[in-house]
């Protein structure tokens, strides 16, 4: 990518962030008097394996604050809190084989604001609190629209990652203790992303950043990659393809 070319991206992106910010804030400030719920729902729900051997698990979400981590006994037990006017979270399941298909989804359509309700903004789920079994190999797909995520990963038995978030601040937990290797795809819009990587595992980034600060601890440099100590002697390895539009980016070793 020559010069030109970066300083047109860079345009371009600060441009969305702006839009999409002040967009985001008029419209809050604007209708919260109009949709201010009294109270929230809430509503758990479990799922079980029902003799899965590997699942490929897919979340997405709208308007909401997200919680990922291990530590469930069956596959999944989500807690999730949302307005009155909301839809519960729609989660289903089917068991093909040895291979489970999960999706969590929003019930809501994917619109920010839908106007035949007269401005209603924030219909959207606005918790969600998600477990997922330990030991399981998963397949992780995770798509956020706009609120802040946290996805502590690290307990998982991970065999692939794609994480897709449109507006908010990421942190991505990944230091465990990895027995065989996987690929890591992250493509984030306007937001900072935190990205915490194992020690132990062989680990190398390539990180398209448009705007925004970019930190690498204990990390070196390959042509266009970004690689830990690990990488070259151990026989795991993550291979992670991390884009950012407007935010910075933070790579640090877990202990």
């Amino acid at each position: 990518m020559n010069l030109k070319e970066l300083n047109l991206k860079k345009i371009v992106f600060t441009a969305l962030s702006i839009f999409v910010i002040g967009a985001v804030g008029m419209t809050v400030m604007g209708f919260q008097s109009f949709n201010s719920p009294e109270k929230s729902e809430e509503y758990t729900k479990s799922v079980p394996l029902s003799g899965a051997k590997s699942v490929e698990a897919e979340i997405e979400l709208g308007v909401a604050e997200l919680s990922v981590t291990g530590g469930a006994e069956e596959l999944l037990k989500g807690f999730f809190q949302f307005d009155d006017d909301s839809e519960k979270p729609q989660i289903d399941y089917e068991v093909d084989g040895e291979r489970g298909e999960l999706e969590v989804s929003s019930e809501e359509d994917d619109s920010f604001f839908n106007f035949d309700i007269g401005f209603n903004f924030g219909k959207s789920i606005t918790e969600w609190e998600l477990k997922l079994n330990n030991k399981v190999p998963l397949h992780l797909k995770v798509a956020t629209g706009v609120g802040d995520s946290k996805l502590n990963l690290s307990d998982l038995n991970l065999t692939g990652l794609q994480i897709d978030s449109g507006v908010g601040d990421s942190v991505i937990d990944l230091s465990g203790d990895w027995k065989k290797s996987f690929n890591v795809r992250i493509d984030g819009g306007v937001g900072d992303t935190k990205l915490i990587i194992p020690k132990d595992a062989g680990v190398r980034i390539k990180v398209d950043n448009g705007v925004g600060e970019m930190t690498m601890q204990g990390l070196t440099i390959d042509g266009d990659y970004y690689m830990n100590e690990a990488y070259e002697k151990s026989d795991v390895k993550i291979e992670i393809d991390l884009s950012v539009g407007v935010g910075d980016v933070e790579v640090i070793t877990g202990v």
